[in-house]
């Protein structure tokens, strides 16, 4: 049984899909770790927004605060993905029609707080990874129009692309697939908000 979709641009080889099926693996909660320890070691104060806090929280998995640097918290939505080799590919988000016409958003849909940040994590089977530290606002906005522009262009055969919901960008600019092509500009963006931490603390 085959269950990647028709347009294989849109599960690329390097992104390891048995590791994120892998019931041994919570690539959710492996990447908020990550996130969190990278906010720890630079002095923040963090909390896992768990189970008990969905209903209000909905739209993040980490609140984080730092008492000399800020003065206020921070909501963070935490999106992650396993790549096989190298940590070059992010998963940003869930894409709709809605979302592509400018009908919907694709962040902080849900009722309740709404996150400030997105942290978009790749980690690799070598156990190497990378983090993004993307304003939400930012965030929709490349990723939204890097889709459309994907999403404009018809396949080979003249057929129009269907939306696939699960979003993923690659990190790799030397990468000649259509799909890439059309979000090179995206990913260029993207790639200035690489362990962008520090523009929290000021």
């Amino acid at each position: 049984m085959n269950d990647l979709p028709d347009d294989g641009d849109d599960y690329p080889n390097d992104i390891d899909m048995a590791a994120q099926k892998s019931p041994n693996r919570d690539i959710g909660r492996i990447g908020e770790n990550i996130v969190a320890n990278e906010f720890l070691w630079r002095g923040f104060l963090v909390t896992h927004l768990d189970k008990g806090t969905r209903g209000v929280s909905a739209n993040a998995d980490l609140l984080v605060m730092h008492r000399n640097k800020r003065e206020h918290p921070l909501l963070i939505q935490v999106k992650a993905c396993f790549a096989k080799a190298e940590p070059n590919w992010i998963f940003v988000g869930n894409l709709t029609d809605e979302i592509i016409s400018g009908n919907d958003k694709m962040f902080n849909r849900k009722d309740g707080f709404h996150a400030d940040i997105l942290a978009a994590v790749s980690i690799s089977n070598t156990k190497k990874y990378r983090v993004f530290i993307i304003p939400v606002g930012d965030a929709e906005r490349i990723i939204v129009e890097g889709f459309k522009k994907y999403y404009k262009s018809n396949k080979k055969d003249g057929e129009a692309r269907k939306v696939f919901a699960l979003a993923r960008i690659s990190l790799d600019l030397k990468s000649k697939s259509g799909k890439d092509s059309a979000l090179h500009e995206a990913s260029r963006q993207l790639l200035e908000y690489e362990d962008a931490f520090d523009a929290l603390t000021v």
